[in-house]
């Protein structure tokens, strides 16, 4: 069988519709996927100029994946006016990109898997967050602890943004329809963003809460304090493994609310072993006080990381000026316009052009975007649009070389 190395496809949905279509339009059965390694396997006998048209027509790149003429855009066909040494360069560029995107997806395809799980990790957190914040409620009032009675606040609007997020999350699993043709994935942001706001509410309300308690502490039931801690640090432990095998923007910011009760409860463990041998009870606001703080100065970066997304910012770790130059520096490629890059959801990018040349052929088209294709994979890019325009007297008064 032959075997073309592929870049990253969206979902394992997505693999076996692209099996199914490879079989339905060649009428040969026997295409198989390898997801770990990107790898597709094609009968013998099945037409290859078939197969490479329907992956052009899916927008799915081959990947130069050796120092040897393989099935890339670059070695299958190098466009008119590419020289033998730049042909040259291509292929390490592409075997630069190959490398790195192919390690990029291993680390996303470990995720792809746990993002299917997404929503039950998120049930499960849910499920001890309002359990818990209900418990703190009452012992933080029995026990007198500004700290517990503040964090159980704090609890119960995690368990409510959890909630919130569990079902958002669910929603971000559905496929483009009539009415979200990009898909239902930033629903996932905006529960991720509904998260954060939580987290510098609940601080605020904490911090309002405390601050008087520093002019008149109160005594604190030490030891009930300390068996609390105990008990709620194993459980933020459980809810922070199940988030951090999780990948989406959602369970990142809800991972982040159990690293920081954890540690909110470390330090209450300490202070309630501290006040048992002492009658240092401003300690308790002033811990209250400290983690509320620590929590604004974590959940706002977050929040505004999440609302560039929301904006259809650059994806930060894209180099928008190294892109602009390799488009520019394509056989045949004298200027762009509508360059746009951005992510749906933190993971996944899309990108669109506009590109003028002086190639009049069908198929050097075809070919450049396939091109252009290659080009991204080092940026997760999963969906292009690339839009040639024939301007052989180069008349494009934009962006030039």
């Amino acid at each position: 069988m032959k075997q073309l190395s592929l870049s990253r496809l969206h979902c394992e949905e997505c693999s076996q519709g692209l099996i199914a279509q490879l079989e339905r339009t060649t009428g040969h059965t026997g295409f198989a996927y390898d997801e770990e390694e990107q790898v597709l396997s094609i009968p013998q006998d099945a037409d290859i100029d078939l197969v490479y048209d329907i992956l052009a027509a899916d927008k799915i790149a081959i990947r130069h994946n050796n120092e040897v003429a393989c099935d890339c855009v670059d070695c299958r066909f190098p466009l008119p006016g590419a020289h033998a040494h730049d042909a040259h360069h291509d292929h390490e560029t592409h075997d630069d990109h190959a490398h790195s995107h192919g390690h990029h997806h291993a680390h996303s395809h470990s995720h792809s898997h746990t993002h299917g799980n997404s929503v039950t990790n998120i049930a499960i957190v849910f499920a001890m967050n309002l359990i818990f914040s209900i418990s703190e409620f009452i012992f933080g009032a029995i026990l007198n602890s500004t700290a517990i009675f503040a964090d159980a606040v704090h609890d119960l609007g995690d368990a409510i943004s959890v909630g919130l997020a569990l079902v958002l999350e669910k929603r971000s699993k559905r496929h483009a329809d009539g009415t979200y043709s990009f898909g239902h994935r930033r629903f996932s942001l905006l529960g991720a963003l509904i998260t954060g706001l939580v987290l510098l509410l609940g601080s605020v309300f904490s911090l309002a809460r405390a601050v008087p308690r520093l002019l008149a502490p109160d005594k604190v039931n030490y030891d009930g304090m300390l068996v609390m801690a105990l008990v709620a640090i194993a459980l933020n432990a459980v809810s922070a493994w199940a988030l951090s095998r999780g990948s989406s923007r959602n369970e990142s910011m809800l991972n982040l609310h159990m690293l920081e009760d954890m540690l909110g409860w470390i330090g209450i463990l300490i202070m309630s072993i501290v006040m048992r041998y002492t009658n240092w009870y401003i300690l308790d606001p002033l811990f209250s006080i400290a983690l509320s703080c620590f929590i604004i100065y974590k959940a706002a970066p977050s929040m505004w990381s999440t609302l560039k997304i929301l904006m259809e910012s650059v994806p930060e770790n894209v180099p928008m000026e190294d892109i602009e130059q390799q488009l520019l520096k394509l056989p045949h490629v004298h200027g762009f316009t509508h360059l746009h890059l951005w992510s749906m959801d933190g993971q996944s990018n899309n990108f669109a052009v506009s590109l003028f040349t002086d190639l009049a052929n069908a198929q050097d088209h075809k070919l450049l975007r396939e091109r252009i294709r290659a080009l991204l994979m080092p940026y997760n890019v999963e969906c292009s649009t690339v839009e040639i325009d024939y301007d052989p007297e180069k008349r494009f008064v934009g962006k030039v070389r």
